[in-house]
């Protein structure tokens, strides 16, 4: 039989299937984040965000952050200010407080080699879901 060609390298990817591909991966962060964000409570919150932790979300966060997509770097940057923003109501909380937590609370304090864009830049971006809009819920945060 002919010897069979070597498969040369994949083909490049067209602009078009990358936009696609960066505009799905971005809608699936917008929800991500207003999954996480929806619910009032910190428990909850920190429960749904702890599932996607323990899948090593943090790493796919800090590998799309470096694809440098300015939308999908402002979901990540949402993401990241939630999860600070959780931690510092989780500081406020009395160790009895924080025992009673998913995973007693603990969460990482931001996202590994992900520089979060300035607050200019993202206040340009219209898919920014801060927890008060996230699904029309009525807000978590503190106070």
């Amino acid at each position: 039989p002919p010897p069979r060609p070597q498969p040369g390298p994949p083909p490049a990817e067209s602009m078009p299937d990358r936009a696609a591909r960066m505009g799905l991966i971005c809608d699936v962060l917008v929800l991500v984040n207003a999954l996480i964000g929806s619910p009032q409570e910190l428990r909850q919150r920190v429960g749904l965000r702890g599932e996607f932790l323990r899948l090593q979300f943090l790493s796919v966060l800090s590998y799309l952050h470096r694809q440098n997509h300015a939308d999908i770097a402002r979901q990540v940057e949402v993401f990241e200010t939630e999860l600070q923003s959780d931690n510092g109501e989780i500081a406020l909380l009395s160790d009895e407080g924080k025992s009673a937590l998913p995973g007693r609370g603990e969460q990482p304090s931001g996202i590994d080699g992900v520089v979060p864009l300035s607050s200019a830049s993202a206040a340009q971006g219209s898919l920014v879901l801060p927890r008060s809009s996230a699904l029309g819920g009525g807000g978590g945060g503190g106070g």
